[in-house]
């Protein structure tokens, strides 16, 4: 009876240790499917984020002629919201002794002061180019080749940032300001494009005789350097720092700081 008492004990204690060890197992497989869970809930929230993003910086303000909104005037105030406002985020890093920042964003501003009239002035002078002479003698090619050279000045300025504001959020510094401002720059961007494709398909009787005279070169914009710096601005602008930034490297990158073909136009 002894032994059979203690035969029944060893087999009550096996099944509780089996049943304990499913227990534990089934509760390590939900931890793991919980936080599998979060995981990829995350990658999605993270995924939409960075989609509305680049919807967003390639949204531009429309022009609208019947209420005297033309993309000359809407790019002047941009632009110039864009340079006062950088001046003021330089003013407050130089203030909180972040000098180098500081001069960074400086440089960014000062660089989009030096063509911020030359470009709206392009665009005026090819928009308000007569229907006439466009038929006749093609599209103000002259300055259409001055907006293609201010296209590869405005990814140079979008990288510039983009680094800045790496480098700001790898210290957990807040930069909601500079992504604003990012993001508007990229929108001009889109204008200038738009003017450009725009333009250049007019149909004219004369307008190659034109192409020739002031060399303007047709390339198509490389839409796929186009979709990776839209990519380059979602990243950045959708960059939690708590993730820690990671200051991009142009050297790597195509166009990062030497014009593209694609971008230029040589003009008399």
């Amino acid at each position: 009876m002894k032994q059979r008492a203690k035969l029944l004990s060893a087999a009550a204690l096996v099944i509780a240790l089996a049943l304990g060890f499913s227990a534990l197992a089934a509760s390590k497989s939900n931890n793991s499917g919980g936080n599998s869970g979060k995981s990829k809930s995350n990658k999605s929230s993270q995924s939409a984020g960075k989609a509305k993003t680049k919807a967003t910086i390639k949204s531009y303000e429309k022009a609208d002629k019947t209420v005297g909104r033309t993309n000359a005037q809407i790019h002047k105030e941009k632009t110039q919201a864009v340079i006062r406002n950088l001046e003021q985020v330089a003013t407050e890093e130089e203030s909180a002794g972040n000098t180098e920042i500081s001069t960074e964003v400086e440089q960014v501003a000062a660089g989009e002061e030096q063509v911020q009239e030359p470009t709206t002035e392009a665009i005026e002078q090819v928009e308000k180019r007569g229907k006439l002479k466009t038929l006749l003698f093609g599209t103000d090619y002259k300055n259409l080749g001055q907006l293609r050279s201010n296209l590869v000045h405005n990814r140079n300025q979008i990288r510039k940032l983009t680094r800045t504001m790496a480098q700001i959020q790898a210290t957990g510094g807040d930069v909601t300001a500079l992504q604003t401002q990012l993001t508007t720059l990229m929108q001009e961007r889109e204008r200038i494009k738009e003017v450009i494709t725009a333009n250049e398909t007019s149909f004219s009787l004369l307008g190659w005789v034109m192409k020739f005279l002031t060399g303007y070169d047709q390339t198509p914009i490389n839409e796929a350097d186009e979709e990776q710096l839209t990519e380059e601005v979602a990243e950045a602008i959708n960059t939690d720092p708590a993730d820690g930034a990671v200051v991009p490297d142009d050297s790597n990158i195509p166009g990062g700081t030497t014009p593209a073909a694609s971008d230029t136009t040589i003009t008399p």
